[in-house]
């Protein structure tokens, strides 16, 4: 039993911006569709998604559409804390709570308050309960390079594909 998470740029660091039907953004989760499947056809059985705006949506969506051919892979949300969705616009809410509900745990990393630090102690737990960390990172500063450091430094494998040009990368 082998576990993935996934970290990834917020939508507007990636191709489409908030923008999904544009052709790098369909493109991109393709690629990371792709992945996902290749990933469980590898034994990976457990997943583990932050839930946030883009990237961690679209894997958490990823593993749902896979698990339809793969019944036995699992997907955990690993929320910061439980108000995670607070500021969203109501689409975006309604598809958190959508996959929240679809998947087999929803985990509360931190209680209450909303504070951004907490991003931080998800990307954490993420890294420290996953054996591969799939990236999707374009190199710049951020949470997503925080987290791509905190997996290196745990000597985690990492595979990041750039979301600009779809390259894929192994550590």
């Amino acid at each position: 039993m082998f576990t993935c998470c996934f970290t990834g740029h917020r939508p507007d660091k990636l191709p489409g911006g908030y923008k999904e039907n544009t052709v790098g953004c369909v493109e991109l989760k393709k690629a990371l569709f792709q992945e996902v499947e290749r990933l469980a056809s590898d034994g990976y059985t457990e997943f583990i998604s932050g839930g946030a705006l883009g990237v961690d949506t679209w894997a958490a969506e990823a593993v749902l559409e896979v698990k339809k051919t793969h019944p036995l892979i699992k997907l955990t949300i690993a929320r910061p804390f439980p108000s995670q969705d607070s500021k969203w616009p109501q689409e975006s809410k309604y598809r958190f709570k959508a996959f929240c509900d679809a998947a087999d745990k929803v985990v509360d990393v931190s209680p209450e308050p909303y504070a951004v630090w907490k991003m931080q102690i998800r990307n954490q737990y993420m890294v420290d309960n996953s054996d591969l960390v799939l990236a999707i990172y374009d190199g710049s500063k951020g949470g997503t390079g925080n987290c791509v450091e905190y997996a290196k430094s745990k000597q985690k494998q990492i595979i990041i594909i750039d979301p600009n040009t779809l390259e894929k990368t192994q550590n």
